[in-house]
């Protein structure tokens, strides 16, 4: 019988975690994604306590690829500003 490679279309965010996850199961997908390079948003990403968690159990090091801890929200208009601490840290990456 002839095999052939689990075929994940789009390297995105599902994409990238399901080849991880089929991976560390012992499978070799075969990832394909239509744009050549990264692209880079304006302002980087915010990655929630939420998404940490899941890249952690995924086994990716987000402070290892460079995320900043962030820990509290600032709203600033014309009349001035407030601050809060965030319930969950979470990372900004760019």
């Amino acid at each position: 019988m002839r095999r052939t490679p689990l075929l994940i279309v789009g390297g995105g965010p599902a994409g990238a975690a399901a080849a991880i996850a089929l991976a560390a199961a012992g499978h070799r997908p075969l990832l394909i994604e239509r744009t050549a390079a990264p692209r880079d948003p304006v302002c980087g990403g915010f990655l929630s306590g939420d998404t940490l968690a899941h890249l952690s159990a995924l086994g990716v090091d987000a402070a290892a690829l460079g995320a900043q801890r962030i820990d509290r929200l600032r709203i600033a208009g014309p009349h001035g500003e407030v601050t809060t601490a965030l319930p969950i840290a979470a990372a900004g990456l760019s």
